[in-house]
């Protein structure tokens, strides 16, 4: 997260301890129409998100006869730029970006490189330098192509096909990008416990999951208000299903939230509706929540990061999901209207 201390509220999407960090089309369900019930979410979900490429993460000089040199930062790389092609030639991992400069550099020295810097395309041309120890072409940066994290289940369609979760876009913790990191999976995770939140600290879920484990959902789109997907049977089944309210339907008072903060079962807990916010066009924090429930205030303080996503229902109704934690005061937080992750 980048400038936390600054900021008055959080996204909340947590940091993994994964088991394994192994190798591990579509339509959304936000744009179905003419629904009144789903399957109600609050289970904890792995979330593994990747791009078309690899993005630059940082840059790591290069040893060779001559001394240290970084050819990349010398010819105009940045971090946060995703190379999707070296010499025409797609690039869709770390190691496919390692295997390919060093075969086509032994055919040209200097390499074509087209990159993505936030939403322009950009060409470039890199002389990989030899590294002193191994004798081989090296770019001087480190790289990655996926993301990973630990969020709430909102809800999955009631024919079982769709889910939705977070209630927000998920981001590069590290640089805080969000426009490479498209399409991904989701899998069952397991909470293992807590850091609580302080002021101006915001706490978090510790969970874990397993890159092996069989997937439980296929995300193919992370937009502002969520991550939605194709759902496995296993991602509703034994869940309960609950009618949608409207946001015209929420008023302030009394209202729950289903999260889960120990396994993977989640619990109902009280809260508060402070303020409800008119929207006629979708947006953020169309609400203003309180934890009242004593409960979760003693074993979190409040909300923490990894709770977004969590179903808020009132009178029996979806009506929204908690998506940001207040950070000088980590009883309070938003959460996004149920209409905005439906249509």
């Amino acid at each position: 997260m980048h400038n936390l201390s600054r900021k008055i509220f959080l996204l909340l999407l947590a940091i993994v301890l994964p088991i394994m960090l192994i190798n591990s089309h579509l339509t959304s369900y936000a744009n179905t129409t003419d629904i009144s019930s789903v399957y109600l979410g609050g289970t904890p979900i792995g979330i593994v998100v990747k791009c078309n490429g690899v993005v630059i993460m940082g840059f790591k000089d290069v040893k060779t006869e001559d001394g240290h040199s970084n050819p990349a930062r010398d010819a105009g790389l940045m971090i946060d730029d995703m190379i999707y092609m070296v010499n025409n030639i797609n690039i869709n991992s770390p190691e496919k970006l390692i295997k390919t400069v060093e075969s086509e550099y032994f055919k040209s020295t200097i390499l074509k490189l087209k990159i993505l810097r936030r939403d322009e395309y950009i060409d470039f041309e890199v002389t990989p330098h030899k590294d002193n120890m191994t004798n081989k072409p090296k770019l001087g940066i480190m790289v990655k192509n996926e993301i990973s994290g630990i969020g709430t289940l909102t809800y999955v369609s009631v024919d079982g096909k769709y889910f939705a979760g977070l209630g927000h876009k998920i981001f590069d913790n590290q640089s805080g990008n969000t426009n490479q990191y498209n399409d991904g999976t989701i899998y069952k995770a397991e909470i293992m416990g807590c850091v609580q939140s302080s002021p101006g600290t915001p706490g978090e879920l510790k969970g874990r999951f397993d890159l092996s484990d069989y997937e439980s959902g296929i995300l193919n789109k992370n937009a502002w208000n969520g991550v939605f997907g194709d759902a496995k049977n296993m991602l509703h089944t034994g869940r309960p299903v609950v009618r949608l309210g409207e946001r015209s339907s929420v008023k302030l008072g009394e209202a729950y939230i289903y999260t889960t903060i120990s396994g993977r079962k989640p619990e109902k807990y009280k809260i508060e509706i402070v303020k409800a916010s008119v929207q006629d066009n979708p947006a953020e924090k169309g609400m203003i929540i309180k934890v009242t429930d004593t409960r979760l205030l003693k074993k979190t303080a409040g909300i923490l990061q990894g709770m977004s996503g969590s179903p808020i229902v009132q009178d029996g109704k979806l009506i929204g999901a908690v998506t940001h934690v207040f950070l000088n005061d980590s009883s309070l937080g938003f959460g996004i209207y149920i209409d905005w992750m439906i249509n």
